[in-house]
């Protein structure tokens, strides 16, 4: 992936500003996608037994599960304004890098992004979960019984 002058400004200074700092850049959007392009195994439906945000696959996977409302659903854990790796806090999502907040269910609720967290197909097998982040599901797809998993 090539960068343009613009870029490759931004991403020197904040570099510099990281090591000056003497603070980790993880929160910052990497040149590359760490998504996988195949499905992953998240556990099991045990380990979703409450509402929340789970972000154990969020920094090296970035997918981010949450439950909610008798859903379980898997999201990007990227932002939609900077793809920077969004953390959960008490009970939205924010990114650390420009101050934007999602909803658990992904819309925004704090700009600068200005589009929801797109969400994964998710199933669950014998009591599996997987995610797959090749199957993406837009806000006004949320509906569709392949981006959840009913839960009780």
């Amino acid at each position: 992936m090539e960068m343009n002058r613009r870029e490759f400004v931004v991403a020197a200074t904040v570099a510099s500003a990281c090591v000056a700092g003497g603070i980790s850049c993880e929160a910052h959007a990497a040149s590359a996608d760490p998504t996988p392009n195949h499905p992953v195994e998240c556990g099991s439906v045990s380990d979703y037994s409450r509402d929340g945000a789970f972000d154990a696959f969020a920094k090296d996977k970035r997918i981010m599960l949450v439950r909610k409302s008798g859903r379980l659903y898997a999201t990007t854990a990227t932002c939609s304004h900077r793809n920077c790796v969004i953390k959960s806090v008490a009970n939205d999502l924010r990114c650390p890098c420009h101050g934007s907040r999602f909803t658990l269910d992904g819309t925004v609720a704090k700009g600068p992004a200005q589009h929801a967290l797109v969400r994964y197909g998710i199933s669950a097998a014998g009591g599996k979960i997987t995610v797959d982040p090749t199957k993406k599901f837009n806000q006004d797809q949320w509906h569709d019984p392949q981006s959840y998993v009913s839960v009780a």
